[in-house]
């Protein structure tokens, strides 16, 4: 019983096919989208829906804000010196850094 369960396993691993990732390029590009829509659609509504006028997500070196990689390209590293991004209300539609 136990041959038969290990072999069922083995060939089901062995024989089993593995997706395979995007290149690097079309992964940054894809969550590159990923950001555009969520900065157009869900950032103004909840910003709406809590009543705030503008947003800023400071940074300092390598201490970035929890929000911070949430809100930025996918191909930046660090937040760098000192950085601030900002998220007006009053400029619609939001931008893509």
């Amino acid at each position: 019983m136990r041959r038969a369960l290990a072999a069922i396993f083995l060939s089901t691993v062995l024989f089993a096919e593995v997706p395979t990732l995007p290149p690097l390029r079309e992964q940054a590009r894809i969550q590159q989208e990923w950001l555009r829509l969520r900065l157009e659609r869900n950032l103004p509504v909840l910003m709406r829906k809590h009543g705030a006028q503008m947003w800023i997500v400071a940074c300092r070196e390598y201490a970035e804000d929890p929000a911070f990689f949430s809100l930025v390209s996918p191909t930046v590293f660090a937040g760098g010196r000192t950085r601030c991004n900002t998220s007006n209300q009053s400029k619609p539609p939001f931008t893509v850094p």
